[in-house]
This record gives structure tokens, sequence and C-alpha cells, in this order.
């Protein structure tokens, strides 16, 4: 069964919160569209790169989710603007096995990438550069799209698994939820339950790949993480200050930072505010508590220029990615662990480019 249930309220917007007066929700309300397909919808595609699952919401976000990739997001845009970060690469087939570096080979981009579970961070002996969840089919469990408590919303839910004969059973189930808050801001919401179903205690490595690109990437772009202790995995001149985009660079180099313990507001999520000079802000956010380590991964090299913000379950780096497992948490035989991302933009009523 999906994570969620088909009637869950937003947290962040709560039940019975009616769309803005002019809003999508508000015209259906009013009697002046015929179908709330008009303003939401989730639509499949089959094409040459595989199947893609079209999540739209008028007011909100328009992106692709990705079920032969895991059920990732790659293509995302806000008020006809790209908001994901596009790679170089441009093949996107998923890998059989993607065993030592060849991650980086089919490394696409998009919105959200998920590494993991055998392994986040360089290739091991036993597990290739950020595992094998984003080469992983999926299989979609439900879609659905409409107006409910008076705000538009689209969702769909979908399991990938991770299953041997001698090795380990466990499947990950995500619902994916875009929807308008009523001030007119875009929420994305990403719920994962990583069921264990096998005779042993499963370690759940996983790091989100939160990407973004031009043109909230700029040179000048802020980048705000609520109190946190900066630890750089190595020092890269080419990004002096981490909190600011620098001006892009001709060297191929990126900057991989951790922060620690970073501030977690009431309702258990780290937010981490990414607002570009002349432009809306995007919040990133996610549970701490299940997601307690923190990267950042700046790519400022022209025609690379990305942004990476990654909440991870385990270390990616330093001394604690020495211990059992690679220091991943272990979910007991029947057990669940949950992780959730939400990411909100800024409504598109400043001045500028959006």
């Amino acid at each position: 069964m999906p994570a969620l249930p088909a009637d869950a309220p937003d947290p962040r917007t709560g039940p019975g919160v009616p769309d803005r007066p002019g809003g999508a929700a508000d015209l259906y309300a009013r009697g002046l569209l015929a179908r709330t397909d008009a303003i939401a919808g989730v639509t499949e595609h089959d094409g040459p790169d595989g199947r893609t699952i079209r999540v739209r919401v008028a007011g909100g976000l328009d992106l692709d989710v990705l079920p032969d990739r895991g059920f990732d997001i790659g293509r995302a845009a806000a008020g006809g603007w790209p908001l994901s970060w596009v790679s170089p690469v441009a093949d996107p087939r998923p890998l059989d096995v993607p065993a030592g570096d060849a991650w980086l080979a089919r490394f696409v981009g998009g919105l959200l990438v998920t590494c993991g579970p055998e392994n986040i961070g360089p290739a091991t002996g036993r597990a290739g550069l950020h595992g094998s969840h984003h080469h992983r089919p999926g299989r979609l469990l439900e879609r659905c799209a409409g107006v409910r408590d008076g705000v538009p919303f689209a969702r769909l839910a979908g399991t990938v698994e991770y299953a041997s004969v001698f090795g380990p059973s466990a499947r990950l189930e995500r619902v994916v939820e875009s929807s308008v808050q009523p001030g007119g801001a875009a929420v994305l919401r990403v719920v994962d339950d990583l069921h264990n179903d096998g005779p042993g205690a499963f370690p759940a490595a996983l790091l989100y790949h939160l990407n973004l690109g031009a043109p909230i990437l700029l040179p000048g772009t802020t980048v705000r993480w609520p109190g946190t202790r900066r630890v750089e995995r190595e020092p890269c001149p080419a990004v002096p200050d981490p909190s600011i985009m620098p001006e892009p660079t001709e060297e191929i180099t990126e900057s991989v930072v951790a922060h620690h313990e970073p501030r977690v507001d009431a309702d258990g999520f780290v937010r981490v505010v990414v607002t570009a000079p002349r432009g809306p802000a995007v919040e990133l956010a996610w549970s701490a508590d299940t997601l307690p380590h923190a990267y950042q991964w700046t790519l400022p090299t022209r025609r690379r220029w990305a942004l990476g913000i990654e909440p991870a379950s385990a270390p990616l780096f330093g001394p604690a990615r020495s211990g059992p497992g690679a220091g991943a948490p272990l979910v007991p035989p029947g057990g669940v662990r949950r992780h959730e991302l939400r990411i909100t933009v800024d409504p598109a009523d400043r001045p500028g480019w959006w």
C-alpha cells in the first residue's frame, strides 16, 4: 500500500484551507472550469528514453517522475522556468549493474536523485558509487489528481524493490505529491517508507541528491543553512564560501561540505533556503530524525553549474563511515523507516526573470 492515504492533508497547510481567490481551485469552485484536469493531472508517457510520468499542478510545479529510475524526479519547472539541474550527460538509460564509477556515466541530473541503499559516496569493494536505487525499475501503485479540501494537487505512489535470493529483501514505497499553498507557494512532498521484508537487519544507507540549476542558481545566489558547523571534504578554491555561489570557472572542480548539527524546527524538520539575487527563494526541508546527516555539493564549472543539497541517513565521509555498515542505520526484520522531503517555491510575484 502507498505510504500515505489519499486524503492525507499537506502538513504545511492543514486540512480545509481553501485556495486563494483567483487561484486554480477557486476557478473550479466558481464553475469557471469544467473539469479538474484543467488544473491538475498525472499522465504517463512511453518514449525512446523510457517511461515518464508527468505531474502537473496549475500555479505550482510541472515535473517528470521517472519510474524506470527508482521513481526519482527528472525535469522540474516552476512558472515555466527550469528549477532542476540538467547534466551534460544526455543518455538516460538505466544501468543493469552500476559498478565502480559507472553511475556518473548516466547521471543526467534531475531534481531528485536517490543514492543507496548498498552504498552512498565512493565505490567500495562490494558496491558501486552511490548504489543502485537510481537504476532500479519501479512499479506504479496509484495516481490521482484534482482538488482536495479546496487545494489543487497531483499525487502518485510507487514501489522499488531491493531483493536477492542470497541477500537482503527490502522495498521502498514512495509517494510524490505536488500542491499549491493558499498564498501561492508551490509545494512538493516526497515520502519514502523503507520496509525490511528479509530475514535479517537491513542497512538503510540513503542519500537524496536535491539538484538545483539556473536560473535559481546564479552567481550571488545564497544558500542559508540554519546554524550548522561546516566541514569541507577537501579545499576548493573555486568555491571560497559555500553559502554564496561564485562566478563560474573553466576548471572542472567540485566542493563537498558536510553540515553538522543543523537547527531543527518544532515540527522536526531541517530547512535550507536557496535565494537568487533577483528571484524567489526555494526552501528544501527534510525529516531530521531519520535523515541526520546533510551535505552540500557545489559544481561551479561553466556548462556544469549545479548545486546539490543532500540529506542522508548515513555518513558520506568522515570517521563515522568506518563503523559497521559504513555507519548506516539498521532496519530490523519487519521494520519500516520513513524519510520525508519537502520543497517549497515562493510565489511568482516578484519582478525579474521569474
